[in-house]
């Protein structure tokens, strides 16, 4: 028999609600552990690295990643996380040499920093900023220099400098050393929480490129910091411009976390550009502090531009799939109605009235199919499946999907399978059929005359299948447009075979989430040969079978 205890409020709990109170208070009790534990550790490293001769590190981390912890965590929780930290804190400068009240007296400075700009930023309703946005980062900057500064009147009382203008050294080096911390990192970290939430829509291309970008970015910082020769701080600014156009919002984090890290160790460790100039280590690392303050500068703006095109492209995706899906949904009904009235009695007037509406209403869905696809591909929501597909039959089902239309028009339709194309591949199948549909159809569309032909075969470890046609051709001024969005070969060509222009950039986006690449050939008056080279991989089962 369950029993039941009784709660301090008066209420009965069951043992089962019992049991996850209590897990409930030993994963707090865990997360205070590691909380203290992780400030210790980040304190006892900021400090040794930084500092000469002095008490205060050139950049102060710990705050940072307990705030990010604080504006991220559940309110009830920052209690016991601003307790462990201050335990962590004294702990840490007890381990650097610091008597016990000294000890004390800094990490309560460390406290006071964090309640002023919790403080702050409740007032000004920011308790979750959102660092692509102008306003949310101009009031934390300001809430964090407020609050980096009142920390440094209570440090300065602690250590107690002497002479009135050590006390305001003292103080405005504490002030630079929490208030860059705090800009540096806390909304790093918080922008790359935000895209690590978006990492199942990164493709394989994508994060390649991503990691390339990173290396690169690495590689080119640690050279201009790790060499004493020329000043090549100037360099900091184009890498973050880089990873910015290449990584977006994310990439701008990446990039001032790069730079703060390689360019403090590497100062720390008598490196860099920063020693060219005369002076103690002090002096250096408030170089230092101001060229990673104006890293931050060139940073955020960025961020908040790139989050706004994002805004606007993600606005304008949303808007075309509601809008496709409210004019599909009465559109099915015209098309429903037509057939049924397509199966009365009608003279042949009216059968041809009513076919023609049945037309237009097949166009007017692809048109809406092709909308939606296109916004779920621009805005990088479409993603593919991962199935077993029957290369042969897709390829040859595809082909005979335009046999009629084909013979309608007195053109020969045919498909060429190589006998090293592997029967089955992983992918998916919808996605591949609607490719070599788009890519098949438009040949058989665009020619009068002469025939169409698929083939595919294998070349080396890549999949090459070409829609070859003997059609109207495309001009060479024009190849490098057929796959932008909305474009035709030109106006009459529009007006003559129809087409929303979506077909072919729909096509090329769908062959780049397939990792692969497309590529046409043309020639005004002969034809066109649009290739697409995919690298198949054989399914799981066949994998296991073989």
């Amino acid at each position: 028999m369950i029993g039941n205890t009784r709660s301090k409020s008066g209420f009965m709990l069951s043992q089962p609600a019992n049991d996850v109170m209590c897990a409930s208070a030993i994963r707090l009790a865990a997360a205070v552990i590691v909380v203290a534990l992780a400030f210790f550790a980040l304190a006892s490293f900021s400090i040794e690295l930084t500092r000469d001769g002095g008490r205060i590190a050139a950049v102060w981390v710990p705050n940072s990643v307990l705030l990010v912890l604080l504006l991220r965590g559940r309110k009830e929780h920052i209690p016991f996380y601003l307790g462990a930290a201050f335990a962590g804190n004294i702990c840490a400068n007890l381990f650097v040499g610091d008597d016990p009240w000294f000890a004390v007296g800094l990490a309560l400075s460390n406290q006071i920093e964090m309640l002023t700009l919790l403080y702050v930023m409740a007032r000004l309703r920011c308790t979750k900023p959102d660092f692509t946005r102008s306003r949310d980062i101009v009031v934390f900057v300001g809430a964090a220099l407020a609050a980096a500064a009142v920390s440094g009147l209570a440090a300065s009382a602690v250590i107690r400098a002497g002479a009135p203008s050590d006390v305001v050294a003292q103080w405005w080096t504490w002030t630079r050393a929490d208030g860059l911390g705090l800009l540096l990192i806390v909304p790093s970290i918080m922008i790359l929480i935000d895209a690590a939430k978006q990492w199942r829509q990164v493709t394989r291309k994508k994060l390649i490129e991503a990691l390339l970008v990173i290396a690169f970015g690495t590689g080119a910082s640690a050279y201009a910091f790790w060499q004493s020769e020329y000043p090549l701080l100037f360099l900091g600014a184009p890498l973050v411009i880089l990873y910015a156009m290449r990584l977006g919002p994310a990439g701008n984090s990446i990039a001032l976390l790069n730079l703060a890290i390689v360019s403090t160790i590497a100062t720390t460790l008598g490196h860099g550009p920063i020693h060219l100039i005369e002076g103690s280590l002090a002096e250096k690392a408030m170089v230092l502090q101001f060229f990673l303050a104006s890293s931050f500068v060139v940073c955020l703006p960025i961020a908040s531009l790139l989050r706004r095109q994002l805004e606007v492209a993600e606005t304008k995706s949303r808007f075309l799939a509601v809008m496709s899906h409210e004019i599909r949904t009465p559109m099915n009904g015209v098309i429903g109605f037509t057939d049924l009235l397509m199966q009365t009695n009608l003279d042949e007037t009216q059968r041809i009235y009513v076919q023609r509406i049945a037309d237009s209403g097949e166009s007017m869905t692809r048109l809406l199919n092709d909308i939606l696809d296109f916004a779920k591909l621009e805005s990088g929501r479409m993603a593919l499946e991962k199935e077993a597909v029957d290369l042969h039959h897709l390829l040859e089902a595809v082909t005979e999907l335009f046999r009629g239309a084909a013979q309608t028009k007195g053109i020969a339709l045919s498909c060429k399978i190589g006998a090293n194309v592997p029967p089955m591949m992983e992918g998916d199948s919808l996605r591949l059929r609607q490719l070599l549909s788009n890519l098949v159809g438009n040949a058989v569309k665009f020619t009068e005359t002469g025939a169409v032909s698929v083939r595919a075969q294998m070349r080396g470890p890549h999949l090459c299948i070409a829609i070859q046609d003997t059609g109207i051709g495309i001009p060479e001024d024009r190849l490098d447009r057929v796959f932008g969005t909305f474009e035709q070969v030109d106006q009459s060509t529009a007006r003559r075979f129809g087409g929303s222009g979506l077909g072919l950039a729909i096509s090329a986006d769908l062959v780049r989430l397939m990792g692969g690449r497309i590529s046409v050939q043309s020639e005004p008056g002969v034809g066109s040969t649009f290739q697409v080279t995919l690298t198949p991989t054989l399914p799981s089962a066949a994998l296991s079978a073989a």
